[in-house]
């Protein structure tokens, strides 16, 4: 019995001191995608072999929040400061966050050229509804595309035909209703 007391204390501390050292790391203005991910992945092992699920959580944000510092740091920055630059710029890092890989190449050549709400919008307009759009969804990450961002934001600067079609879109993937 004492034993499983002890057990129990070693794992309440564990924890305590596993929140501590993201706390720690998630209150820098720019969190150390490194340090993050180095915590996720032991915190994962140490978790599988302790079968403690609380660790397992800890150790999920960790690796949530690593992946966000890592793309954020692998980003362009905005171009200016307005609401609607830096929405799309977040979009961007946190979608490429939840599917764990940056945007290709040419889109973030984009991003760096005409800003990341251009970017998103000159996208939109030329295409919708790619690869990206259908694995956001499918992971129900639907609202973290461009197609959604663009259109709860920016719909009045689509062309007409592609308004039309992204909205069908939209409405087919469950994100906005009808009306």
């Amino acid at each position: 019995m004492n034993t499983d007391t002890n057990i129990e204390q070693q794992h309440a501390k564990d924890i305590a001191d596993a929140q501590g050292y993201l706390d720690k790391e998630l209150a820098k203005d720019e969190p150390n995608s490194h340090a993050l991910l180095t915590l996720a992945n032991n915190w994962s092992k140490a978790a599988e072999r302790s079968k403690n699920k609380e660790l397992h959580r800890l150790s999920k944000i960790a690796q949530m929040e690593g992946n966000t510092a890592y793309f954020d740091e692998r980003y362009p920055a905005a171009h200016n400061d307005s609401e609607i630059e830096l929405l799309c710029r977040n979009v961007a890092v946190r979608g490429s966050a939840l599917r764990g890989t940056k945007s290709i190449q040419r889109i973030v050549q984009q991003f760096s050229n005409r800003g990341f709400a251009e970017g998103m919008l000159f996208q939109v307009n030329k295409s919708c509804g790619g690869p990206v759009f259908e694995e956001l969804c499918e992971l129900g990450l639907g609202d973290m595309s461009a197609e959604f961002t663009v259109w709860t934001h920016m719909r009045e600067r689509l062309n007409a035909k592609v308004a039309t079609l992204l909205e069908d879109l939209l409405l087919e993937k469950g994100l906005i209703k009808n009306g």
